[in-house]
């Protein structure tokens, strides 16, 4: 009768540091921002240029980014499959929505390439992110 009531400790005595290590290593990865939520929303790129909201409605995508660097970026635009966004001038400090068409019912996801020029300089640069953005 005692052999019954003693599974369940012994199970934990046994598996109990294999799921805390899992649980440990998951929230390390977490912490570090090296895995994303399974059901939702992101957009990143770098520190320069900080994306703050994204959504689909109506077939377009439309990306609110930041312009978090010391001088204003001119002939900014977001490619994204070979679609281009509008182009808009984004100041320092200042965010600005860009708007891709784009056709979808299932969840999208990607790689995108923000173009602009430095003003300050006159060079054309360009800045990979990574999105995840689920229709709704």
């Amino acid at each position: 009768m005692t052999r019954n009531k003693s599974k369940f400790p012994n199970f934990l005595m046994k598996y109990g540091w294999i799921i805390l290590a899992v649980l440990l290593i998951y929230s390390t990865f977490a912490f570090f921002d090296m895995v994303q939520p399974f059901n939702q929303d992101y957009c990143k790129f770098s520190n320069q240029v900080k994306c703050i909201d994204l959504t689909y409605d109506n077939n377009q995508i439309q990306f609110a980014l930041r312009n978090s660097g010391d001088y204003d970026y001119t002939d900014t635009k977001i490619i994204l499959n070979n679609e281009e966004s509008n182009t808009l001038e984004l100041a320092e400090k200042e965010v600005c929505i860009y708007s891709i068409n784009y056709n979808s019912s299932r969840v999208i996801k990607g790689i995108l390439t923000f173009s602009y020029i430095n003003s300050e300089s006159g060079l054309r640069h360009q800045e990979k992110g990574k999105f995840k953005l689920i229709p709704r």
